[in-house]
């Protein structure tokens, strides 16, 4: 049997920018033609920006041929007609909430700028759905025309469930089973957080001409706070990228790009695209080797993996008496603005100070004792 055709599709195309230059992005198309409120949609939530991912012009298609199969025009769609396509998508293709957040961000953006142009719109649009409502607006100057957004807590996951433990840091059996559980290319970013603390941000801003590998050196573009220095990497960590430059990338469709780490279309690796293999390869080390304890992971845990490790061996070293780095080193090393971020890390890396300090106490723990009772007894 023939497949439907559908009405609203994806297709490249090169859109100008500010500066005069084009960039390849997508378009939406209605029966082949721009659909303009979408694709002007759709370039707001970039503000602008070049991308080239089409996750969002996709999720778009989607609800625009959903409601096209329901014979409705979206400029006409309900709250309700919305909440049904959502419940089908959830529901019906196994969608998880991470995705259906995406979905509702792209759909609630196309009705805002609609609502801002000032088209009319079903009232409906206008008045949360009961139990959408936030519980608090914290900041009302971001409160929404249309309450399209609001649908998010009609699918939010409880937060009191046992699998929502997250976890803080790795030990060195979970960076292992992780690490063998990933693509090469999403391994490289993930050890580059645990080896070198990075941003995921900075990990995947990395460039080829910052990456010397005979120095074993590398340097990412981009940091929160603008700081920026030359790391250098474990050999394992060089070896690695090395394999991955050699036999991953170089039959790539974009080899010739500035950037190290690419997705299979030949574009910079995305957030999106790594935090999805993390949490890809977690589930499957979660079902393999259900012993590590291993938690809901996020991008974060690897430069607090470093962190943590980090500040151990500091004051291990600071205890033996030893030359070691200082606290306005550590913090410039961890691109961190303040010395108080060391106050997180001091809580885990604690026993590692003032365990010496116990030992004593332990080696005359029955004499302690024993003098302990005979106070008691004295007393009573």
């Amino acid at each position: 049997m023939e497949e439907q055709k559908q009405r609203y599709t994806v297709h490249r195309a090169f859109l100008p920018q500010k500066t005069g230059e084009a960039y390849q992005s997508c378009l939406v198309l209605d029966n082949g033609l721009p659909a303009l409120d979408v694709n002007k949609a759709l370039i707001v939530k970039d503000k602008g920006y070049p991308r080239l991912s089409t996750t969002d012009h996709y999720h778009i298609c989607a609800f625009l041929n959903y409601l096209d199969r329901a014979g409705i025009d979206y400029m006409d769609a309900t709250m309700e007609q919305i909440h049904q396509f959502l419940v089908h998508t959830y529901s019906f293709e196994n969608t998880s909430y991470g995705t259906l957040k995406k979905y509702i961000d792209v759909i609630g953006k196309l009705y805002e700028t609609i609502a801002i142009i000032g088209k009319p719109l079903d009232p409906s649009l206008y008045i949360p759905m009961k139990g959408s409502t936030p519980k608090v607006i914290r900041n009302k100057r971001k409160d929404p025309l249309t309450k399209v957004w609001y649908l998010k807590n009609m699918f939010r996951p409880k937060k009191n469930m046992a699998w929502q433990t997250y976890t803080k840091w790795y030990t060195h059996e979970q960076v292992t089973a992780i690490a063998d559980e990933l693509p090469l290319v999403h391994r490289c970013i993930f050890l580059s957080t645990v080896y070198l603390g990075y941003r995921c941000s900075s990990a995947l801003s990395i460039k080829m001409s910052t990456v010397d590998l005979r120095e074993k050196h590398i340097k990412p573009t981009h940091s929160k706070t603008g700081q920026l220095h030359t790391s250098k990497m474990p050999d394992e960590l060089a070896l690695l990228i090395q394999s991955y430059i050699e036999n991953e990338r170089s039959r790539n469709p974009g080899n010739c790009s500035e950037w190290l780490f690419l997705n299979n279309r030949g574009g910079q690796m995305t957030y999106e695209s790594y935090n999805s293999a993390l949490k890809y390869a977690a589930e499957k080390v979660r079902k393999k080797h259900p012993e590590l304890e291993l938690g809901t992971v996020h991008t974060h845990a690897g430069r607090s993996t470093f962190a943590a490790a980090l500040r151990s061996y500091q004051l291990r070293e600071r205890r033996l008496g030893h030359k070691t780095l200082s606290d306005e080193d550590f913090c410039i090393l961890m691109d961190w603005k303040s010395l108080q971020c060391l106050k997180d890390y001091d809580l885990a890396t604690r026993i590692q100070e003032i365990s010496p300090l116990l030992e004593g106490f332990y080696q005359k723990h029955k004499q302690i004792l024993a003098e302990t009772n005979y106070l008691y007894r004295q007393v009573k």
